[in-house]
């Protein structure tokens, strides 16, 4: 019968066992009946504790939960509504919430008018998710800065609609994090480090500060070092023109890295014009040798260097080459860069009429009137040192050159 209500019964009249006993005819007896109070059983349904991953969602089927008490007739409680606000959202902390799984009616399996029940709330465990961060591989070039570290694209392990940014802080560029190299962080690598390093870069961990950070148990995939030890080899091809107007040698010099390493924008770009040995008369031999090169600081005798950095580096930016760097295979051409002769004052230059290369013949011993007037001899000679048939030669009164030199082999001066 149903708890509280008064139980009677019907038809059973209690009879005294010496109901006919000696005196009870004396009284006329009445009954009444008495009422029979039926208490609720005390149970407990407690909500079990559960754990999800941060980015998941728990839902609850109802059957998570322990009943503590005693439950009558053999009866069992079936299901119970079991909620929980921040098992069902994925963007929920990682940690530990205490009476966040809720219990309550209705409660099925029981008639629950015969029980009197109390809930008792669990505890909700989110754990971290699980993310791998690549570091990219990098080559380092022996003689050249630490290059830039970065890191592969997570985006694709994030959870809860969570971006780079808040993992990394910052912008969620490859920048906002702090890189560790196990071998060489405090130095830089030399020509005999060439080679590989593998599992060399790392990301500190502690760097990456972002507001969701803390969801995940990071793990780093380091990335591989690979010191190269390769130099530029710089080519050059050069032709000369004699400027009538300024009396200097107008080149035309095209630059080829023909290398397998680029040249730092802050290198020095020279022209060496390399007289060959001297000879009779201080006559000079048009061997000569362009090229590009980087000057020790001491000149030898007879060496004339141009410095020619702001122009190649203008001619690389002409070519598209924005950061000014001399790559593998690349090549510049460099127009109008004048340079003195070694010896320019020289009264005359013979000139290849075939190819217009200045020859830098000198005669001064032979012009001992000063007329520049030039013999035979003299252009056959010049010929010869230019290894063709056909020679010009100019004037110097032609050349507005207005002071010149002599040399005087009596003093072993010029004069």
């Amino acid at each position: 019968a149903a708890a509280s209500a008064p139980y009677k019964a019907e038809g059973y009249p209690i009879v005294a066992s010496n109901a006919q006993g000696t005196g009870l005819g004396n009284y006329e007896i009445t009954y009444v009946d008495g009422l029979l109070n039926i208490t609720r059983a005390a149970i407990t349904i407690i909500a079990n504790d559960a754990e999800k991953v941060y980015g998941e969602v728990l839902t609850f089927d109802g059957t998570e939960f322990t009943v503590s008490g005693e439950l009558q007739n053999g009866e069992q409680v079936t299901s119970v509504y079991i909620s929980s606000v921040k098992a069902a959202d994925d963007g929920t902390d990682a940690g530990e919430y205490e009476e966040e799984i809720v219990p309550f009616y209705p409660v099925t399996g029981i008639d629950t008018n015969n029980y009197e029940i109390a809930f008792s709330n669990g505890t909700l465990t989110v754990t971290q998710a699980t993310l791998t961060i690549a570091v990219n591989n990098v080559s380092w070039k022996v003689g050249k800065p630490r290059p830039a570290n970065s890191f592969a694209d997570f985006s694709g392990q994030l959870q809860a609609d969570d971006t780079v940014a808040d993992i990394t802080g910052g912008t969620g560029l490859a920048t906002d994090v702090d890189y560790t190299n196990t071998v060489w962080n405090a130095s830089e690598p030399t020509r005999d480090d060439a080679g590989p390093y593998a599992d060399e870069i790392w990301i500190d961990v502690a760097s990456l500060d972002g507001a969701k950070a803390q969801n995940y148990l990071i793990e780093i995939d380091p990335g591989d070092l690979t010191v190269i030890d390769v130099a530029p080899l710089i080519t050059t091809a050069i032709s000369g023109k004699l400027n009538w107007n300024t009396g200097l040698i107008d080149l035309e010099l095209n630059v080829k890295n023909e290398g397998d390493g680029e040249v730092d924008p802050e290198y020095g770009y020279w022209v060496e014009l390399k007289p060959g040995p001297a000879g009779e008369g201080e006559k000079t031999s048009v061997d000569k040798t362009f090229y590009i090169d980087s000057p020790t600081g001491t000149m030898p005798d007879g060496y004339d260097y141009v410095e020619l950095t702001a122009k190649v580096k203008a001619a690389l930016r002409r070519t598209g080459n924005r950061d000014e760097v001399f790559d593998p295979g690349e090549a510049v051409k460099i127009t109008g860069v004048c340079v003195y002769h070694w010896k320019r004052w020289n009264p005359a230059a013979f000139i290849n009429a075939n190819e217009f290369f200045v020859s830098g013949l000198l005669f001064n011993e032979a012009d001992t009137n000063k007329d520049f007037a030039v013999s035979e001899s003299e252009k056959s000679a010049a010929a010869s040192l230019l290894g063709t048939n056909s020679a010009a030669y100019l004037e110097v009164s032609r050349l507005a050159l207005l002071p010149y030199y002599h040399w005087n082999s009596a003093e072993g001066t010029w004069k």
